[in-house]
């Protein structure tokens, strides 16, 4: 099994303490101990041109973060593709808006 890489494209701003999870726990056998089933990978992490992730996000396994995309302080992106994710403690918003269709 080949291991997934990270892919950033040119122009893309990353705020700091970003963190890029390839690997994930396999938990499939509840029997077992987390920590003894091994490892399992669901693909590239991929940050189109132009994006923007905000400091201290996280970015699981298989993610594309698309081009020209904002990903808000603090985020948890587990999805894929993702155009627009702002986050707060009240509420989320995930869509594949464009920046024109976003009214404040």
């Amino acid at each position: 099994e080949t291991t997934p890489n990270i892919i950033i494209d040119d122009d893309v701003l990353l705020g700091s303490g970003i963190h890029m999870y390839i690997p994930y726990h396999e938990y499939s056998d509840p029997e077992k101990k987390i920590c003894d089933q091994g490892y399992r990978y669901k693909g590239n992490i991929k940050i189109c041109q132009g994006a923007w992730v905000g400091a201290n996000s996280i970015i699981l396994s298989g993610v594309t973060i698309g081009k020209g995309a904002i990903i808000s302080a603090g985020a948890v992106v587990v999805s894929i593709p993702v155009t627009i994710l702002f986050i707060s403690l009240s509420r989320y918003l995930v869509s594949g808006l464009t920046m024109g269709s976003v009214k404040g």
